[in-house]
């Protein structure tokens, strides 16, 4: 994904970190505009890395990526007020639509 995300115009930077805790910590050093947050990950899991986010900065725009379509996922996401739900089985299009469109307002949901 980390690849995909970088070949899309206007996106100036990507980083990636392994676990919850890091991804707070980095969220807190560089303040981006969009996180692409995976469910599963080391430690502290992208959901509470995600709530621990939103309830720090309610204008960052989250969306909760997970390798299968889970209904519980997509109903945290939305409980959790993130913007979108992204299942990983997408093409590099539908990727940039959701760049694109994230943070509009909508909760976008990306599934194949």
């Amino acid at each position: 994904m980390v690849k995909a995300v970088c070949m899309i115009e206007g996106v100036e930077s990507v980083v990636w970190v392994p676990s919850g805790e890091e991804a707070l910590d980095i969220y807190r050093v560089l303040n981006p505009d969009l996180i692409l947050m995976d469910v599963i990950q080391e430690g502290m899991t992208g959901i509470e890395s995600a709530r621990a986010i939103r309830e720090q900065d309610a204008k960052v725009r989250i969306v909760l990526v997970s390798e299968s379509f889970n209904q519980e996922f997509l109903h945290v996401a939305r409980e959790t007020k993130l913007d979108g739900y992204l299942v990983r089985t997408y093409d590099p299009e539908t990727l940039k639509q959701l760049l694109q469109h994230v943070g509009g307002g909508q909760f976008l949901l990306f599934s194949n």
